[in-house]
């Protein structure tokens, strides 16, 4: 038999800390003390959850985003990006392609535009994305263009970290599952505004 005098160490990111059960008043068994840290190994993981939860619904619009679709095989404009900021939206459909081996050097050029006098809400042209996209380690989904079906790009500097991803449709991370569908959303309302100001 044990007594119920237990340390259990937990890990944290400010070192480590300890929690020491009360002894009992009479000896406890081993399942007694199991039940114990199984039932606070549950609480942190309750709390993991949580928090993975909260980052993925809290979502947040970029200051500067970027986004567009392309297709290796094609005739045309194979690779249109559109960049949103709160005074312009800029579209380039040449530099991609040119960029595509290192996409964070990615620089759009003014082909088209749209800009504040033409009276445009460009927070509407924005895409907010989830706080856990920053944390998310991939910068691909799926297999874009893989099977000539084309991809879809995305960017932002969000909290000065600037992340670039190519997505396949169909394969969007589970946190954000519209994310093409959103992209081909703004894409339409961005090529509306460009008509009907003759751009």
């Amino acid at each position: 038999m044990l007594t119920c005098t237990f340390i259990f160490l937990i890990s944290s990111g400010s070192g480590q800390t300890s929690n020491e059960f009360q002894p009992c008043s009479k000896p406890c068994s081993l399942p007694a003390i199991l039940i114990a840290t199984l039932k606070r190994l549950l609480k942190i993981l309750a709390a993991l959850i949580l928090f993975v939860i909260g980052l993925s619904i809290i979502r947040v619009q970029p200051k500067r985003i970027t986004y567009g679709h392309y297709a290796g095989e094609c005739v045309g404009n194979c690779g249109t990006i559109y960049e949103v900021t709160n005074k312009f939206t800029h579209v380039d459909t040449t530099s991609f392609w040119q960029s595509q081996n290192d996409l964070s050097k990615l620089e759009i050029k003014r082909q088209r535009f749209l800009e504040k006098d033409d009276e445009v809400n460009f927070d509407t042209k924005k895409i907010s994305v989830p706080l856990i996209m920053l944390l998310d380690p991939r910068t691909i989904f799926g297999c874009p263009d893989c099977h000539d079906q084309g991809g879809y790009y995305l960017d932002f500097t969000l909290l000065g970290i600037k992340r670039h991803y190519q997505i396949d449709k169909g394969s969007e991370p589970f946190y954000f599952a519209s994310l093409t569908k959103d992209i081909d959303n703004k894409i339409k309302a961005v090529n509306h505004e460009l008509t009907k100001y003759g751009r």
